[in-house]
């Protein structure tokens, strides 16, 4: 099986460029996580299989921080110290999680091929720390990554230790942001 799966997919753009292209084009199956209750209404196209859910390290419930004036902006977080994105600290929204790397051993076998796109606002570091240490990361063979050690503090020092476990990850293509995806 060839998978593409889009966390944090937002309005889709990105995913739709990929499943449209060439390089990764229709023979892919399509995943998308998106927790941000006011993006709900959004439909991603046929085949896609959505989860209305924060790819985090537990199925546990969250508290979401948004732009209450602009709640369909990105930047929203589960990082309640993020410092962009207008977030209103005093007014989270509760969203459901889902458990990624476990959802990846479920779904997943190693002979699939599972490009992984990730723009979760903070949520990258637990999320990756768990399926590296889990081993759930040799089921990724490409992982297109937004990362956000800026945006949050004290993140640089865990954003090198990862950037190196995941580097030494054998099989693990990584690209920093979306640029492979769009050609």
């Amino acid at each position: 099986m060839f998978a593409y799966v889009d966390c944090g997919v937002f309005n889709g753009k990105i995913m739709r460029r990929v499943l449209s292209s060439n390089r990764y084009g229709p023979k892919y199956h399509a995943y998308a996580f998106e927790c941000n209750p006011s993006l709900a209404h959004i439909r991603y196209g046929d085949g896609v299989t959505l989860y209305h859910r924060a790819v985090w390290v537990d199925d546990s419930t969250l508290k979401f921080y948004i732009n209450t004036k602009h709640p369909r902006i990105q930047g929203n977080s589960l990082f309640k110290d993020k410092r962009t994105g207008s977030l209103d600290k005093d007014h989270p929204v509760e969203v459901k999680g889902i458990d990624f790397s476990k959802w990846l051993s479920d779904t997943f076998t190693a002979d699939d091929y599972v490009v992984v796109k990730m723009n979760i606002e903070g949520s990258e570091y637990p999320v990756l720390e768990k399926c590296v240490n889990d081993g759930t990361i040799d089921l990724i063979n490409e992982l297109h990554i937004q990362w956000h050690y800026n945006k949050i503090p004290n993140m640089t020092e865990r954003h090198k230790r990862l950037v190196a476990n995941l580097k030494s990850v054998k099989n693990l293509k990584m690209y920093h942001g979306y640029g492979v995806l769009r050609s």
